[in-house]
């Protein structure tokens, strides 16, 4: 029995707003891009070396973003629009998010069904893709070097970035064809850098036609299992539904399920799990504010034991959609400060299950959080 623990990214804004500042000031020329990305890469490091202290094993890195990590990944598989590429460097990078002399920015909509949105890529027949991951891999090194082996780059997988894109008069499977051997690169590069795992992410699992993807994601795997990375294929904000018996069967080593949404546990129990594979077990709710409620959730982690021989604990999504702190919310009564749960209290949770499930953690830790709620 293997029991460990993981992130799937962490908020990226600063404790007190320093990257949303750092923006405002670059774009009203008050501050230089090296003095931007500089602001942005210590608030990055210092969020490593918050989850790395508060003891999780695999930490999702690489989700930083100057403004929008679909359209991060866009602009370094250079699908750049023809209106755009007059431009250069950060200068077309937020001209495609924001737009520029009276040039419109790439659609945005939400982030399925978050408070958050994406810039919607456009891929048209003149766009053919190509690679420059220097500031992705950049990022990977730095980590290395601050969290060593903990360090685990979080890619959007191909396909759920085509699936989110606008394809005009192009047709997916083309541009997958394009786009495999550009990941299959970049994985390379991550191996030949120490990296022995990666994160991709596929929430496009979650769609209702995702069954109609089958054929690409199987190719998907297949191809980009050839590198030699284990992959640990993330899912978040619903269940697999209908693909999850196909889904255990692709080459990946993990598979990420969301367990605070969705019908995701029934499959477990009706289908079982691949006894191969790791389950990372979401069920810590990275979308909400409260704490979990410990007995229900250990129960809930016992029984998958008894079903999965391989664990991964972690929050079931980015905990991008929460606060980072809830000891800095001084003017709250206690007995509410003491049922809410921010990131660096989730990662606190997800440790404590974790050590719950390894008969680590005592029981009067877990009575603590049961007690607040009485009082609550």
């Amino acid at each position: 029995m293997s029991i460990s623990t993981s992130t799937l990214g962490y908020p990226r804004i600063g404790k007190n707003r320093e990257v949303k500042k750092a923006l405002e000031s670059f774009w009203q020329q008050k501050i230089s891009a090296d003095e931007l990305l500089k602001t942005v890469r210590e608030i990055e490091e210092t969020s490593w070396q918050t989850q790395a202290k508060a003891g999780i094993k695999r930490i999702g890195i690489g989700d930083a973003t100057l403004y929008d990590q679909i359209l991060d990944w866009s602009y370094r598989f250079g699908i750049i629009p023809k209106r755009f590429q007059q431009f250069q460097n950060l200068e077309c990078y937020f001209a495609m998010a924001r737009g520029k002399d009276g040039i419109l920015a790439l659609e945005m909509t939400k982030w399925f069904d978050t408070n958050y949105h994406y810039l919607v890529p456009e891929i048209t027949p003149d766009i053919t893709p190509k690679a420059d991951f220097s500031d992705f891999l950049e990022t990977v090194k730095r980590a290395k070097k601050i969290i060593g082996e903990s360090a685990v780059p979080i890619i959007i997988s191909p396909v759920t970035f085509l699936r989110l894109s606008r394809l005009e008069s192009v047709e997916f499977d083309k541009i997958l064809a394009q786009l495999l051997p550009l990941y299959s690169e970049l994985l390379t590069q991550l191996k030949q850098l120490g990296i022995s795992e990666i994160q991709l992410h596929e929430p496009a699992l979650v769609f209702g036609d995702a069954p109609n993807l089958r054929k690409q994601l199987e190719t998907t795997y297949t191809e980009l299992a050839k590198v030699g990375l284990n992959i640990h294929l993330v899912t978040y904000f619903d269940d697999l539904g209908e693909t999850y018996p196909w889904v255990m069967k692709l080459p990946v080593k993990s598979i990420s399920l969301d367990l605070t949404r969705g019908k995701n546990l029934e499959l477990i129990k009706s289908h079982g799990f691949p006894a191969d594979k790791t389950l990372g077990a979401g069920v810590v709710d990275a979308r909400n504010i409260w704490r979990i409620r410990p007995q229900k959730v250990v129960s809930l982690l016992e029984e998958l034991k008894g079903i999965v021989p391989n664990i991964s604990v972690q929050p079931s999504a980015s905990l991008q959609f929460v606060p980072y702190d809830v000891k800095r919310e001084v003017k709250l009564p206690e007995a509410l400060r003491n049922v809410l749960s921010f990131a660096e209290q989730k990662l606190e949770e997800t440790v404590l299950l974790s050590k719950a499930l390894t008969g680590e953690s005592s029981k009067s830790e877990i009575e603590k959080i049961e007690i607040y709620w009485q009082e609550f």
